[in-house]
């Protein structure tokens, strides 16, 4: 008779749950990358294996490790400041490395945001004109490109309005009154304007909220030339303006070119104690032309003058 037997065999695996030099412990290693291509290394980001709570941190090459964690189920989650952050599920396996790659995508970052209010008088309207001005200046790690879209909202009206591009990273949209939905500049007075940036990805970022100022209702008065012949370089005067804030002016004079009228000098920033300022550049002689005044202060709210017409004439 052929007797077949087991016999308790030796546990020295150290995979081997029974043996003495099990430990029940894994490593992570992983890389944290740009979503865009070409997929740069992304330092600084911090992963954290849940439930564990174990932490680790990516370095210059986007690489990270955490050591001795307990066998099982995970989610892992990436996160840095300025990027979406992801997550996924792994398994750590005693003994062994789980591998994981990580693609973030970069945030849209607001650089500089405005609101500013526009106040016009002009011989062309019995009315004066009213109107908001929104600007954004934004940028994303991943380029210019990565941005979708920007868009001012004001909750407040139940406003919400995209913004167009300028120039790479600058956005500017520019509402008359009377299209807001109540047609009053008054009623953004006070109300928290915020602006929204979104990436290709459909990421988005809001900015910190904005507020409009106030609403300059004096309006600067020229004094001469209006209706005059000059040189080509005139001397330019206004009637001062006297309000209880700092103020600035700035002046512009255009030429009529027959199918419109072009700018062709102006200059600011100057001191609200001066009315009058000399052109400095030769304006073409034979030619009418008008100038402008508008006063400004340190929020960018703005007033301008009714336009002042006058002629040039080369002296001889």
């Amino acid at each position: 008779m052929l007797v077949v037997g087991c016999s308790d065999m030796a546990h020295d695996n150290p995979l081997d749950p029974d043996s003495p030099d099990y430990s029940g412990l894994g490593s992570v290693y992983g890389k944290v990358l740009s979503y865009s291509v070409p997929h740069t290394p992304i330092p600084e980001v911090v992963v954290t294996l849940s439930p564990s709570l174990k932490v680790g941190v990516t370095d210059e090459d986007g690489e990270y490790r955490i050591d001795d964690v307990p066998v099982g189920s995970y989610w892992v989650l990436a996160s840095r400041t300025g990027y979406c952050p992801d997550s996924l599920q792994i398994t750590v396996s005693a003994g062994k490395t789980t591998q994981d790659t990580f693609y973030l995508d970069a945030l849209p970052v607001f650089l500089e945001t405005g609101v500013a209010s526009i106040h016009i008088s002009t011989w062309i309207s019995l009315d004066d004109i009213y109107e908001a001005e929104f600007q954004a200046r934004v940028t994303d790690p991943d380029g210019v490109n990565d941005i979708d879209s920007v868009f001012v909202r004001v909750d407040g009206i139940g406003l919400e309005v995209p913004l167009g591009m300028n120039m790479d990273g600058y956005f500017q949209t520019t509402l008359n009154a009377q299209d807001l939905p109540h047609r009053s500049l008054e009623d953004l007075l006070g109300q928290p304007v915020i602006f929204l940036a979104r990436d290709q990805v459909g990421h988005y970022t809001l900015s910190d909220p904005m507020y409009l100022v106030r609403i300059i209702e004096e309006t600067p008065r020229t004094i001469s030339p209006n209706q005059d012949t000059v040189g080509t370089q005139p001397l330019l005067v206004w009637e001062p303006l006297y309000l209880p804030y700092d103020f600035s002016y700035t002046v512009e004079v255009y030429q009529d070119i027959g199918l419109g009228y072009l700018w062709v000098w102006g200059t600011d920033n100057i001191p609200s104690s001066v009315d009058t300022i000399r052109v400095t550049q030769s304006l073409q002689s034979g030619f009418f032309h008008y100038w402008v005044v508008w006063v400004v202060d340190g929020f960018g709210d703005r007033s301008r003058s009714k336009e002042a017409a006058f002629n040039v004439e080369e002296k001889k």
